[in-house]
């Protein structure tokens, strides 16, 4: 319940009679205050009616009736019969008499007795001036005896309470620990108190803090629970800080034990005398260990008892009291992760004592008559709450009542701890007006009021009303969505957004209003991304002018990309010029076989043979090391080379080494040998036309290598060997032109029956799915059905004509041959594409780097586009602005964890606190440091602080002045004259932070969020796979709005007092 404090007024020096009586009583009700306002009215009206015929006063009499008059309009009225109200008519009574008799001591010190008229009324005057004097002493006799009396009254029905207090006995432990033990401490160990100076003054603020923080708060049924911890905390930590400080030696200190301390051993042996007698009660099958546990609590109660007694200082109760906490309390009695409750092995349903040390009405008769009051009405509370309340009550927008309802249970629960009345009556009065509460909350028709927002919030989802948001999303984002992707995105998220509004429940007023505030919000949101999505169209400016890109320099960044570029262009130029290398050094291997194949020509040609192959391979070994062109290639790369070579070297060497006694045939065979040996090097170092990924079987086994297959695995070796069949068969049907009829048709049928056969093979493995077991990134399939389908209409048009005369037949054979030549060249080699030669990785590493340019310009072109979508830089600015401007107030108003309405608090609170916790965009954008900062020239070194504050000053500034520009230029109602001004304000300040930010005095690190750098933008896919794009800054920005706006107009409505 709200604090109510009985009102006792403050009276001034001076002060009528009226005020006086009134005061003494203490408990002035709303329905007296009526009659006490008109009473004193009537005796502000008597007073000045006194000096109504003074006329030197007429001026006086006119101002002071004029307020009386006001006074009495406002008392007609029902809602001024108030305390305040009440206050307000004394307070004018008082000063009406001042004035008055003010203005008549001067008027009798003034006047003239040389004027007989004069004389005359100053005799009158000073007659009023005596009576007016006599009546105020007579007033200030008659309200000291009254207040007397009311002390006196106040004092026998004041409220019996314990005299020990929680916040009593906190500042008996911190002005303890801050004048006592210091001072002690300080005088009788000089070194240790100059040793653990830095770490005191710290230890000192921070009582200090909790001194001032704890003295705020109320001692009465709202925080039992709150002081208990903090009493006992503090117990702790002064037992800890003595032990820690003093050392071996300890501090001699004189105080005496506290009475709070020994409640509190008083308070445990009952925690341990109540365990003992419900345990002696339980059975043994209940219990097996029900005499062990006797024990062991007997033994922890006269330990107990010894100790509290042997405690004859305050410093020494605090500690051994800390010492029995620790080590029988929640060693032994109760479960430490659980106030008041016992451990589980006692099997106990109760739990411990309450508190002791907390102020509280401790008269038994009077409690339980109280109790008698407020068990009764709490059940009608519990009761209601059951019903009803739960539907309606839990909602944010019921949060003042409920914050009341809540008190009003914890006063009904915990009468005894009321610290509002001081008398029976007082209490009587609040139990009273908890149950007029009540009776108020059962009138809320929340039916009614549950059907009127599902109402409000269908007209803001519909898709006809004309303001509502889904209204919004297809007319203003929908159309636009094909302009860019991030439209798409924005559109894809909103209508995402929209369908889960849709689905939320509308069953009670609680989630009828959860979901209203849920709608607003994402209007919110929706508008604000929406604003900086068209902020440029907006303020009719255009990003693309030459004065403004040369000031916001979004591609300041993109220079990278050139540079990236050109960097790719050297490495392919490099490549190409180590490839074409590969080739000339390996042309220069081949030893051409002599012409006269006798014995020394043949031995010469492997001699010959050898010391070029030597020759490569010394030249490879080289280029290979460091400094050479393969220095930096991949190791793999180079392996592969020098292997290959290698290979082949020894082969050279073991020809030669056999060539020495052999015959003329031998040494044919071995110069054959050695020529496929050659071929077998070339293949390792490549083909001329390996890597450029055009060629059927580089395709297949381009795939079957990135997935990780090799030339036996059965998947392969089924698709290689259809790629095979079909050169074979393509390779079958070239012929000579054919000379008689039949020897065509026979040519024709044979070889249509080898193809027919090929195609059912091709079916029969397409429906066994034999094509899909590698991956095709490369299109091979594509190729092996488009390759096969061509030779396809161009046999079967043979086919058809193989009954004709030769004259139709033999020019479409040459059609064929030339097909048939055609693609053949289209098949490379069975083993090209693993990957296995030397100038194939060369061309892949070609091709990899005309990707990286591709990408290169691709993202360039992407960003440059990007960057016009929302004022990346603005927003940044804008987001900094927020946290400086409404960071700390959202987080003060922001829903508790602790309120009812969980929904709305995941939907404001847990939003915020997930932007906070993890979004890095928006932490990065808020850690901003020094050490972003470098400069040009050393000797500024230092200044960084200096730089980052200029940043932000400049920045706020702007970021405010395109927050008004932007606000006047949506608004239909600003004049030219407005938009003018809120326009050359922008467009100053954007200059000024530019023109800084610009600077070529320093540098920013990239990595660093001060500036929005549109290299950051990643590539958008998909939904799933958004990448970094303008949207998520908008976004980011929107939500923030979202929230502020949603929480303010939450607040202001329904949660501020």
């Amino acid at each position: 319940m709200k604090k109510i404090k009985m009102m006792l007024l403050s009276l001034p020096l001076a002060i009528s009679p009226v005020i006086a009586l009134t005061a003494c009583n203490k408990e002035v009700k709303n329905e007296n205050f009526k009659e006490n306002i008109d009473l004193k009215l009537n005796q502000m009206r008597t007073t000045l009616n006194q000096v109504k015929d003074i006329k030197q006063l007429n001026s006086l009499y006119d101002a002071l009736d004029k307020q009386i008059k006001a006074l009495v309009e406002k008392a007609n009225q029902i809602e001024n019969i108030t305390s305040d109200f009440y206050q307000t008519v004394s307070t004018a009574q008082d000063n009406q008499f001042r004035q008055i008799t003010y203005e008549v001591s001067k008027l009798a010190k003034n006047s003239s007795e040389a004027d007989p008229n004069s004389a005359a009324e100053l005799d009158k005057t000073k007659k009023l001036l005596d009576k007016m004097k006599s009546d105020y002493d007579k007033s200030i006799k008659e309200l000291q005896k009254m207040l007397d009396e009311a002390k006196a009254k106040m004092s026998a029905d004041e409220l019996p309470r314990n005299d020990i207090s929680a916040k009593e006995a906190l500042n008996t432990i911190f002005n303890f620990i801050e004048v006592e033990f210091h001072d002690a401490w300080k005088k009788q160990q000089p070194d240790k108190y100059k040793e653990n100076h830095t770490f005191w003054e710290s230890m000192i603020k921070g009582v200090l803090e909790s001194k001032e923080l704890i003295n705020k708060e109320p001692e009465d049924f709202t925080n039992v629970k709150y002081f208990e911890r903090l009493v006992l905390h503090f117990i702790d930590k002064l037992a800890v800080l003595q032990d820690y400080l003093e050392g071996e030696k300890k501090v001699e200190l004189v105080h005496a034990k506290e009475k709070f301390m020994t409640a509190l051993f008083e308070w445990r042996v009952n925690d341990i005398t109540k365990a003992i007698n419900a345990i002696s009660k339980q059975k043994t099958t209940e219990n097996p260990k029900k005499d062990e546990h006797i024990k062991i609590l007997n033994d922890a109660k006269t330990e107990y008892e010894v100790i509290m007694k042997q405690s004859v200082d305050f410093p020494s109760q605090t500690f051994k009291f800390k010492y029995l906490e620790e080590n029988i309390i929640y060693k032994l009695l109760l479960d430490p992760n659980k106030y008041h409750t016992y451990r589980g092995e006692y099997k106990l349903t109760f739990e411990s004592n309450e508190f002791p040390v907390y102020k509280q009405i401790n008269n038994k008769k009077l409690l339980d008559e109280l109790n008698i009051l407020t068990s009764k009405i709490y059940d009608e509370y519990s009761a209601f709450f059951g019903t009803k309340a739960q539907y309606f009550l839990t909602s944010v927008y019921f949060t003042k009542k409920l914050y009341i309802f809540k008190e009003n249970i914890q006063f009904l629960k915990n009468v005894r701890y009321t610290s509002e009345a001081n008398t029976k009556k007082e209490v009587l009065y609040y139990i009273e007006k908890a149950r007029s509460i009540l009776f108020d909350l059962e009138k809320v028709d929340y039916i009614k009021l549950r059907d009127e927002y599902k109402t409000k919030n269908a007209s803001l989802l519909s898709a006809t009303e004309a303001n509502s948001v889904r209204k919004f999303v297809n007319s203003n984002i929908t159309p636009k969505k094909d302009e860019n992707k991030n439209y798409e995105l924005f559109e894809l998220w909103a209508k995402k957004e929209l369908t889960k509004l849709d689905r939320l429940k509308e069953d009670s007023f609680v989630n009828a209003f959860h979901k209203h505030v849920a709608i607003k919000k994402i209007e919110t949101h929706i508008k604000t991304i929406y604003d900086y999505m068209n902020y440029w169209t907006t303020l009719k400016e255009d990003p693309n002018s030459p004065e403004l890109k040369s000031l916001l320099s979004y591609d300041k960044d993109l220079s990278k990309y050139d540079k990236s570029i050109a960097d790719e262009n050297k490495i392919i130029d490099e490549y190409k010029t180590n490839n074409t290398f590969l080739s000339v050094e390996l042309k220069k291997v081949v030893e051409i076989m002599p012409s006269t194949q006798d014995e020394v020509n043949l031995k010469k040609y492997f001699v010959d043979s050898l010391n070029k192959a030597t020759t490569f391979k010394t030249l490879i070994e080289k280029e290979v090391a460091e400094a050479g062109k393969f220095e930096n290639y991949a190791d793999d790369f180079k392996t592969l080379l020098i292997n290959s070579i290698n290979l082949y070297v020894n082969e050279v060497i073991k020809l030669n080494s056999e060539a020495k006694d052999k015959s003329i045939e031998q040494l044919k065979n071995m110069a054959s040998i050695l020529q496929t040996k050659f071929v077998e090097l070339n293949k390792k170092v490549g083909h001329e036309n390996e890597g450029k990924k055009t060629l059927l079987f580089e395709r297949l086994n381009d795939n079957a290598f990135q997935e990780g297959y090799n030339e036996t695995d059965e998947t392969y070796t089924k698709i290689s060997k259809l790629v095979i069949e079909l050169q074979k068969v393509i390779e079958a049907t070239k012929s000579n032109l054919f000379s008689t009829k039949d020897e065509a048709k026979t040519f024709i049928e044979k070889q249509d029956l080898i193809f027919k056969k090929f195609e059912t093979d091709v079916i029969a493995a397409k429906t066994a799915e034999v094509f899909t077991g590698i991956g095709d990134t490369n299109e091979f399939t594509n190729n092996f059905d488009k390759l096969l389908n061509e030779y396809k209409v161009v046999w079967n048009t043979l086919v058809a004509q193989k009954d004709a005369e030769l004259a139709v037949i033999n020019p479409l054979l040459i059609l064929l041959n030339n097909k048939s030549k055609e693609q053949l060249e289209t098949f490379g080699f069975d083993d090209t594409g693993f990957n296995k030669s030397s100038k194939g990785k060369i061309l892949t590493y070609i091709e990899d780097s005309n990707n990286n340019i591709s990408g290169y310009q691709r993202k360039k072109t992407q960003i440059e586009k990007l960057t016009k979508i929302v004022p990346g830089q603005e927003l940044y600015a804008l987001i900094r602005l927020w946290v400086k401007n409404e960071s700390a107030q959202l987080s003060a108003r922001l829903i508790s964890d602790k309120h009812d309405d969980k929904e709305t608090y995941k939907l404001l609170t847990g939003a915020f606190e997930a932007i906070r916790s993890k979004n890095q965009l928006f932490r990065n954008l808020n850690d901003i440091q020094p050490s972003f900062i470098s400069f040009t020239d050393p000797k500024n070194d230092g200044k960084q602080g200096e730089v980052i504050a200029k940043i932000k000053e400049l920045e706020l500034a702007y970021a405010q002045a395109s927050l008004n520009a932007l606000k006047v230029f949506k608004d239909q109602s600003s004049t030219q004259e407005l938009k003018t001004s809120a326009k050359e304000a922008l467009t100053t300040s954007r200059k000024a932070y530019y023109d800084y930010l610009n600077s070529s005095d320093f540098s920013i690190e990239r990595n660093s969020e001060i500036r929005q750098l549109a290299s950051k933008y990643t590539n958008y896919e998909d939904y799933n796979n958004q990448g970094f794009q303008p949207f998520h800054i908008a976004y980011l920005y929107g939500e923030l709005v979202s929230l502020t706006d949603t929480m303010n107009w939450l607040y202001d409505s329904y949660i501020k007092e």
